[in-house]
C-alpha cells in the first residue's frame, strides 16, 4: 500500500515538474535587440515593426531614450556641450529603460523588441574614453547588471542570444523589415524559435550615413557628425564590439 502511494506520489511530482517546465517555457520572454551606429536604419525599422505589430498584445517595444523622452535630444546636446557629465547621462539612459520595464505591458508580453541593448551605451560609448572613471563605470555596470537580472534581460554574450548583421547600404529597409518579420518575429510568436536575437545594423557607405544624419535633422548629431571622418570612429567602436562578442561566442562553441 505504501509502495503504491509512493509511486503515485512520484508520478504526481513528476507531472507537476513537467508542467512547471512547460509553464516556464511558455512564460519565457524572447528579446529582439536592434542595434548599431547612428543613421543605420535602426529607428526606421523599429517603427516599421511597431506599426505592423501594433495590434499584437504579446509584443512590447522599448524605445531608446531619445525616442522615449521628449527631453532626450536636450540631454544629448548638454552632454556634447559638457553641460552634464557622461555619468549623469548614462544614468538618465538607464532611467528611461527602467520606466518602460516597470509597465504591465512588459510583464505580459512574450516578445520584447528593443531599440538598442541596455548595455550598448556603456560597452560602446564609454569603452575607450576618459569620460567615466573606474568607480563610475563600476557603478553603471552594477546598475545595468541588476536591471538585466531583475527583468530577465539576456546579454548579447549569452548562449541563447543569436547574433546577426545587416548592411543597410546594400539592403533596403523595406526588405530588412520583411526579413525580420518572416525569419524571426512570426516564427517566435508561433513558438518555433526559442532564442533571442541581437541584430546589428551597419552602413558600409559612410557618405550615405552622413546624408541620413542630415535628413533626420537632429541638431546634436548634425553638429557632431559633419563629415565621414567624424562618423568612422563611432562605427569602428560598434563594429569592434559586435565582432568581439561574435568571436567569443564562436570560441566557446569550439571549446564545447
Amino acid at each position: 500500500m505504501n509502495t503504491t502511494t509512493t509511486k503515485e506520489t512520484e508520478e504526481i511530482i513528476n507531472n507537476i515538474n513537467a508542467n512547471l517546465t512547460i509553464i516556464r517555457n511558455l512564460c519565457t520572454k524572447h528579446h529582439l535587440f536592434i542595434s548599431g551606429s547612428v543613421a543605420t536604419g535602426k529607428t526606421t525599422i523599429f517603427y516599421k515593426l511597431k506599426n505592423k505589430l501594433c495590434s499584437e498584445d504579446n509584443v512590447y517595444f522599448i524605445n531608446e531614450y531619445i525616442d522615449y523622452d521628449s527631453e532626450g535630444e536636450i540631454f544629448l546636446r548638454n552632454l556634447f556641450a559638457d553641460r552634464i557629465s557622461n555619468f549623469e547621462f548614462q544614468h538618465y539612459i538607464i532611467d528611461c529603460y527602467e520606466k518602460q520595464l516597470k509597465s504591465e505591458e512588459y510583464n505580459s508580453a512574450d516578445l520584447i523588441i528593443w531599440e538598442r541593448h541596455p548595455f550598448d551605451a556603456l560597452t560602446v560609448f564609454c569603452s575607450n574614453d576618459n569620460s567615466l572613471n573606474i568607480e563610475e563605470k563600476y557603478n553603471i555596470n552594477q546598475r545595468l547588471t541588476t536591471l538585466c537580472a531583475q527583468y530577465e534581460i539576456p546579454l548579447i554574450s549569452d548562449e541563447n542570444t543569436s547574433l546577426s548583421s545587416l548592411d543597410t547600404s546594400r539592403i533596403s529597409l523595406t526588405t530588412a523589415h520583411e526579413v525580420i518579420l518572416n525569419s524571426y518575429i512570426y516564427p517566435t510568436l508561433g513558438g518555433f524559435i526559442e532564442y533571442n536575437l541581437y541584430l546589428f545594423f551597419y552602413c558600409s557607405n559612410e557618405f550615405d550615413q552622413i546624408k541620413r544624419i542630415n535628413k533626420r535633422g537632429r541638431i546634436s548629431e548634425i553638429t557632431k557628425y559633419k563629415r565621414v571622418q567624424d562618423i568612422i570612429p563611432l562605427n569602428t567602436l560598434y563594429s569592434n564590439m559586435y565582432l568581439s562578442v561574435r568571436r567569443k561566442k564562436t570560441r566557446n562553441k569550439l571549446i564545447k
